[in-house]
């Protein structure tokens, strides 16, 4: 036999394997911040009703860690569970996996009902459910502490505050549209963490107490779900430079048919634009004119699904994000 045709036939077997597809280790790595630069205990800032703070404890949980990659396959990491600590580096294996292109990571702040309120002594103790000190646990009753933010605020800082926000009802969604980072064959998901706005629309100028699942407690949940986490700088779910256009987010993501829809936006560009929202088969469902300066509308989506916001600009330069009614 010649060896051409040996090697014609040594090829085809090759193409008749099953084909084994790459895996690559995929690390979450979350920068934490005040106004852009690192947070450290004498980070002093504001929040976005001018009241000065100064971060002391900030502590919280990730779980329920879901990659939609792909053109919307979605990959869950199970069992995992992270304390997160904003004065601690946090990079965390989500494991080994094949996946391209990433589109978007979810995660929920808070541990998810059938374990909130088991005995965290259960746990081993190196596990991030185990008891802690100080505590991140309320009681059987009441479960996890979500969220445990306390500091000092107001003028000369001369006031306490505390945030410990808790409850089966808050374990909200966050959803950021953000791409890997490569770095020796290691596939980073670098996201920041903007703790300012941790603290929006708090009134903490005189100082505030709220433990529990309700008032400003609740509140602070609700700003990690809709404001605090961004995709690190330079990092954008389209792959282009758009840090220069702006950014444009559509929330409480994922929603409900009942619910009013924020789009908010920020942007350095003049002049009117135009919103439009777009179904998964980019249809466009609703049109608005968006006057110079105004830098958010309300939206109602009555019908379940996956949909995408464009506020496209005079010189034609656009934003994107998605959000998931259901």
């Amino acid at each position: 036999m010649k060896l051409k045709t040996i090697i014609c036939l040594f090829i085809s077997f090759l193409g008749m394997l099953p084909q084994v597809d790459a895996q690559s280790e995929i690390m979450l790595r979350i920068n934490h911040l005040v106004q852009g630069e690192i947070l450290n205990s004498q980070s002093v800032a504001e929040n976005n009703m001018v009241h000065p703070f100064n971060i002391r404890r900030i502590e919280y949980y990730i779980s329920g860690v879901e990659m939609i990659h792909d053109d919307g396959i979605v990959t869950s990491v199970d069992d995992l569970y992270i304390l997160v600590n904003g004065f601690q580096t946090t990079k965390i294996s989500l494991g080994n996996h094949s996946i391209d292109n990433l589109e978007a990571l979810q995660f929920k702040i808070g541990v998810e009902e059938s374990l909130n309120h088991e005995d965290p002594t259960l746990w081993d103790e190196d596990h991030a459910l185990s008891p802690k000190d100080p505590s991140m646990h309320w009681g059987w009753a009441g479960g996890y502490r979500f969220v445990a933010l306390e500091g000092f605020s107001g003028t000369g800082l001369a006031n306490e505050f505390q945030l410990h926000g808790l409850g089966d009802d808050n374990y909200f969604t966050t959803s950021i549209e953000t791409d890997f980072v490569e770095l020796n064959g290691m596939k980073i998901i670098d996201i920041d963490a903007n703790y300012e706005e941790s603290l929006r629309d708090i009134d903490v100028s005189a100082g505030v107490i709220s433990h529990g699942s309700t008032d400003h407690a609740k509140q602070c949940l609700e700003n990690f779900r809709d404001f605090v986490f961004s995709p690190a700088s330079g990092v954008s779910s389209t792959k282009e430079e758009i840090s220069s256009i702006g950014l444009l987010k559509l929330y409480p993501n994922p929603s409900n048919v009942k619910d009013d829809i924020n789009v908010q936006w920020t942007t350095n560009q003049k002049g009117s634009s135009t919103l439009v929202i777009y179904n998964a088969n980019g249809v466009q469902i609703q049109k608005y004119i968006i006057p110079n300066n105004q830098q958010q509308q309300q939206i109602k989506l009555e019908n379940p699904g996956l949909y995408i916001g464009v506020l496209t600009f005079q010189n034609g330069l656009n934003v994107k994000s998605k959000i998931v009614v259901q």
